[in-house]
């Protein structure tokens, strides 16, 4: 997947940085920025089953098959452009082979604390002197008082959250190993794959199993991971030396988990709002891919079954921003009586008498250029288009130019396609709305004047031809209002919240 490339300037080189094992392009974001802030074109690429490469470990049969996205890639480059290509770690294996198919495409390869194969030096010679070598380094370097350390996320965490606790406690020269839990972080498992607590606990619980015999370890849950700790305390007492909770669930003999996430509850509900974001189809890290979608109801399954899952009598404020604001006008037809209030955030907002497709017309005929971003072709490149992904450009100039660099470069690294749905006369039927049901529901516009995607101009022509309950403005925000003026968004929401509930 290509990612953060600019047009080229005069004096601009083009950077492709390839990752290391266990890691994707997200790692390369900030040699990026700092490029990028150079003048110089950046594409940072997740090799196969690596960052939120489509694939999983298991589907890769050969090394072509981890490397076939810098192929594709390199591939596909102008005749005559030649790259600056950097390898970092493991990436260093992938750089060479492509340093052998597309010699004249490389300027330079850089490897960066790589591995570095050559014609007389190959990859599995590298990587045996390299197990040789670690295994050296262990016996040699382990601390005498080196302990074993083993970090359990909480609820909708994962390994990732302890980076900076293990980036610590490695340097102070102990062993750290942080796992994921069932379906969390990248464990391979879906959400809907776990039929009980034992599902989400297995990864830990084959961990300790496999420890060597004497061997105790320091234990460490976090919220919910604390129930994790408590289960394989009872399981394997004789591996554990001590187990530490961390803010975390801590049942017992005499105090059951259930009766502490009913406390929890409680707590949590007194504190204020609560706060649900959903992942529509193809979005986010919802499984599917942008090509398992045959129409706008498998993009807004997710939302109608968190809608019809919501207890009777309860009603929600129900936000929604850009292309989301379709997703919540078809909500506002199937679920009124579930809505307080439905607030559109530089928003596609269309009703009973402004249909979705002449929105996007109209979005069209207003927009001065998709510059570029891409039309991508899955039926073939004969049919109309399937989908659509923003190109850097776009986003940088027209999404989000007011907003935090960082929160951008972010964005480079997550972006999926949109699927479009190409048959207009479905689209037409699945979105209609009707006055009886969408129009029994308040509704209130929330105007960005800095938008250069939905321009101010189309906000208000939306609003004129579907007038609203309330009309506010965030001034100086780009169409990224939640990066931009999250704390001006925010302070809407409640007051929106307030007025209408």
């Amino acid at each position: 997947m290509e990612k953060m490339k600019n047009s080229p300037e005069k004096d601009q080189r083009h950077f492709v940085l390839v990752h290391g094992a266990g890691h994707g392009a997200w790692c390369w974001y900030k040699v990026a920025a700092l490029l990028q802030s150079a003048g110089h074109a950046v594409t940072a690429l997740d090799l196969g089953a690596s960052g939120i490469h489509p694939k999983q470990v298991g589907e890769l049969r050969s090394i072509m098959d981890y490397v076939e996205p810098l192929f594709e890639f390199m591939g596909a480059l102008p005749s005559g452009e030649r790259v600056v290509l950097v390898g970092h770690s493991m990436g260093g294996a992938a750089v060479a082979m492509a340093m052998e198919r597309f010699p004249e495409k490389i300027a330079v390869a850089v490897f960066a604390a790589a591995m570095m194969p050559g014609p007389d030096l190959s990859y599995v010679d590298l990587s045996k002197e390299h197990v040789m070598a670690f295994g050296r380094d262990m016996d040699t370097n382990a601390p005498e008082k080196e302990r074993h350390f083993v970090l359990i996320h909480g609820a909708c965490h994962g390994a990732w959250c302890w980076y900076k606790v293990a980036t610590i406690l490695q340097s102070a020269g102990h062993r750290v190993t942080t796992l994921d839990l069932g379906a969390s972080g990248i464990n391979p498992k879906q959400v809907g794959d776990l039929s009980s607590m034992m599902d989400y606990v297995e990864p830990l619980f084959e961990f300790m199993g496999a420890l060597p015999s004497g061997e105790r370890v320091v234990l460490v849950g976090h919220s919910m991971g604390g129930a994790a700790v408590a289960m394989a305390m009872e399981r394997f007492p004789e591996k554990i030396a001590v187990a530490a909770f961390a803010a975390a669930m801590m049942p017992g003999p005499d105090l059951g988990f259930i009766d502490i996430t009913k406390e929890v509850a409680t707590i949590l509900q007194s504190a204020g709002h609560r706060v649900t974001t959903l992942d529509l189809g193809a979005s986010g890290i919802n499984p599917k891919q942008v090509g398992d979608l045959s129409s706008m109801m498998d993009y807004v399954e997710p939302l109608f079954e968190f809608m019809g899952a919501l207890p009777s009598g309860e009603r929600v404020v129900l936000v929604g921003h850009s292309m989301g604001g379709a997703a919540v006008a078809m909500a506002m037809e199937r679920f009124p009586e579930k809505i307080a209030v439905a607030a559109f955030a530089a928003a596609m907002m269309p009703g009973p008498d402004l249909g979705f497709i002449d929105i996007t017309k109209e979005y069209s005929r207003r927009l001065d250029s998709n510059m570029d971003s891409k039309y991508l072709f899955g039926n073939g490149p004969n049919e109309p288009p399937t989908s659509f992904i923003f190109g850097h450009n776009f986003m940088k100039s027209k999404l989000y130019q007011l907003s935090p660099p960082e929160d951008f470069m972010l964005a480079t690294y997550l972006l999926r396609p949109v699927c479009l749905f190409p048959d207009e006369s479905v689209l037409q039927e699945q979105k209609a709305v009707t006055k009886e049901r969408y129009g029994s529901v308040r509704r209130v516009y929330i105007v960005c004047n800095q938008d250069y995607v939905i321009k101010e101009d189309l906000q208000r022509w939306m609003i004129e031809k579907n007038p609203v309950d309330e009309v506010r403005m965030i001034s100086g925000s780009d169409h990224m209002v939640m990066f931009c003026k999250p704390v001006e968004l925010c302070s809407h929401l409640q007051e929106i919240a307030e007025s209408y509930s």
